[in-house]
């Protein structure tokens, strides 16, 4: 395992890095960073129900290229396993994971909720314009980082739109 340097925290005058994404690949972001960030808060069990929607596949040979759906029964054994995996890390499930602004969360953990959020609530005025106040549509609400926030926006490149 590579020792790296802690992140630092953003300044104002730091480079900024643009994305160029289509909807689909910015809902798939979202949804990586949005487990992530679970991860991050002892959320282990969150596997056990991407494994249950199918999103997460069991090998279904030893050369890894083929996955299948795993049953009620294995996606019960899995989400045992990963509460035994909360439990060592400090964590009763359903009730004591870390909260996004815990002081035991990483800077890293936190700049991806803060990414998360942004993206999440371009995603929303985008699909579903006509509401709002949804825990996607409100956006990055309470900042959990130091420096410049991050902004995520939709254009389209069509002429007139």
């Amino acid at each position: 395992m590579t020792n790296t340097p802690a992140l630092s925290t953003t300044s104002a005058d730091e480079p900024r890095i643009r994305l160029d994404l289509s909807i689909a690949h910015a809902q798939s972001l979202a949804e990586l960073i949005d487990l992530a960030t679970r991860m991050h808060l002892g959320q282990f069990t969150e596997i056990a129900g991407l494994a249950r929607m199918h999103k997460i596949l069991a090998r279904s040979d030893l050369q890894g290229g083929n996955g299948q759906p795993i049953d009620i029964i294995q996606s019960e054994q899995l989400e045992e396993v990963l509460r035994s995996a909360e439990h060592i890390m400090g964590h009763i499930p359903g009730r004591s994971n870390f909260s996004i602004g815990s002081p035991g969360v990483s800077p890293e953990c936190k700049r991806g909720y803060e990414t998360l959020k942004v993206l999440q609530k371009a995603l929303h005025e985008h699909l579903t314009p006509n509401t709002k106040h949804t825990v996607n549509g409100d956006g990055l609400l309470v900042r959990y980082d130091q420096g410049p926030a991050p902004v995520a926006t939709i254009k389209s490149d069509v002429p007139g739109s």
